[in-house]
């Protein structure tokens, strides 16, 4: 693997990049589930189609991984999703068929899977103290996430939800010109690397042999935290909640992020990478438990803040835990096998039991399932999670090659 790296700085390159990032999430997946209610579909459909879009994510994000790293780079493949990502979206507002809808949404997820990866990847390679500048950068991305579903949500109220692929379309063209002017390292060199068969994946899993443990604990942390993506804005709607209350939902949740994230890498230099993951689940489990009970759109809205609060902490967790266990050249690949566990791998299952149980037993007996997992993520977090991030100027080791 060459061993050239970036510009050590974090340039306005990379602030855009984040500003863009967070600006085209904000702008589709509070709204995802609510857009395709708005196009005929019941809570059970959209969890089945939500389940084949996290297959689908689960599927395409390795792939997209060892084309980023090994391939194209990691810049090029940004690019390459994010054009494609916001002609996909667009389709979505042609006269389909039910079964058409759903396909361009698995399409687009296909597509759209690196974008967020890449991102953070780039952001790790580029600074020279990823515990100390990464969790401040992302207030970038949380930022323009809520600014984004703020000013969408004002829209939706109306226009209806016809505004969200225009929207998210120019916020990813936004990232493809940004990515243009962002520093990255080289390649990974697979060839002489043990496991080369399997691609970059399989490089990064023999370069850290811990990683599907804790892949495991990302994996029963965020099935709660794609409960509350998904269903959380179902059940505001049923309380008789308007697109402004989800979009507000969301919106308290990625300003809270804001704080979070300033404070979270003061917070794991104190309690290491595996206390802040540990506290953030543990905070994300009392706000689901207080879903079972609570009926109020207002203080729904409000406990949000407990969860956006807690996502920054788990994020930045598990984002350093990667740059700290991997090397620079399989970063892409190794943020990749995270948001592929915690957006695709987890959400195929939180997507089918979500939407089963919302329907058949109810919104109540969901939240308190999804705490109970976040409580078994925590035994799992302190035997796999490593205390301390390490600096960019340390490098971990490469997997052993065979002469």
């Amino acid at each position: 693997m060459t061993g050239r790296s970036p510009a050590r700085r974090a340039g306005p390159s990379i602030w855009l990049l984040l500003v863009f990032d967070g600006a085209a999430i904000g702008a589709i997946f509070p709204f995802l589930t609510v857009m395709l209610q708005s196009r005929g579909f019941d809570a059970f459909q959209i969890g089945l189609i939500t389940a084949l879009t996290s297959a689908a994510f689960t599927v395409a994000l390795p792939s997209w991984g060892h084309i980023a790293d090994a391939v194209l780079g990691r810049v090029r493949t940004l690019q390459v999703a994010a054009l494609g990502a916001g002609f996909t979206l667009l389709v979505f507002l042609g006269p389909l068929p039910p079964i058409a809808l759903a396909a361009v949404i698995v399409t687009f997820t296909v597509v759209e899977a690196p974008i967020a990866a890449l991102a953070d990847a780039l952001v790790v390679n580029a600074v020279s103290d990823p515990a100390r500048s990464y969790p401040r950068l992302r207030v970038l991305f949380s930022g323009a996430m809520a600014a984004s579903t703020i000013v969408l949500g004002l829209i939706l109220d109306q226009t209806g939800y016809v505004a969200v692929p225009i929207f998210y379309a120019l916020a990813v063209a936004a990232i493809a010109i940004t990515a243009a002017f962002v520093p990255d390292v080289g390649r990974a060199h697979l060839a002489a690397l043990e496991g080369a068969r399997g691609g970059a994946a399989r490089a990064a899993f023999t370069a850290q042999p811990r990683l599907p443990l804790v892949l495991l604990g990302v994996a029963l942390a965020f099935f709660g935290v794609t409960v509350s993506v998904n269903f959380l804005s179902l059940r505001i709607a049923d309380l008789g909640g308007t697109p402004g209350d989800i979009a507000l939902s969301s919106a308290v949740a990625s300003l809270a992020e804001i704080p979070a994230s300033l404070v979270a890498g003061r917070i794991a230099a104190r309690i290491g990478l595996r206390g802040l993951f540990i506290g953030s689940t543990l905070i994300y489990a009392a706000a689901l438990g207080s879903w079972v009970v609570i009926d109020s759109v207002g203080v729904i809205v409000a406990t949000r803040a407990l969860t956006g609060a807690a996502f920054a902490g788990l994020f930045v967790a598990i984002v350093l835990t990667i740059q700290s266990t991997l090397p620079a050249p399989l970063q892409g690949t190794g943020q990749g096998l995270f948001q592929a566990t915690a957006f695709g791998a987890t959400a195929i299952v939180a997507n089918l039991v979500g939407g089963f149980v919302f329907e058949a037993i109810g919104p109540g007996f969901l939240f308190a399932l999804s705490a109970v997992l976040s409580c078994l993520a925590v035994a799992v977090a302190w035997v796999a999670l490593p205390v301390r991030a390490r600096p960019t100027s340390e490098p971990v080791p490469l997997p052993p090659a065979h002469g």
